[in-house]
C-alpha cells in the first residue's frame, strides 16, 4: 500500500517503487494497492517506474477498490 492524500505522496510512492524493484518476485506474489492524492484506493499492475513518477494513476486497467 502507498500512496494518499498526505504531503508525504511522493516520498510513499518512491518507497514503494524501491520494493518492487527490489524484491524477489519469484518468491512473493506482489499485489499493489496505490491511494491517489484525493484518497481514492487503486489496485495497479504497474511497474516501480509508474509508481515512483506517479504515472500509475492514470493507468486504465487500475481496479478501484475503494472511494474516499
Amino acid at each position: 500500500v502507498f500512496g494518499g492524500p498526505s504531503n508525504e505522496y511522493e516520498v510513499s510512492c518512491c518507497s514503494a517503487a524501491a520494493l518492487i524493484n527490489t524484491i524477489d518476485k519469484e518468491q512473493y506474489n506482489i499485489i499493489c494497492v496505490g491511494i491517489t492524492q484525493n484518497g481514492t484506493w487503486l489496485q495497479t499492475e504497474m511497474n516501480y517506474k509508474d509508481i515512483e513518477t506517479s504515472k500509475w494513476t492514470n493507468n486504465k486497467s487500475n481496479k478501484r477498490i475503494l472511494r474516499r
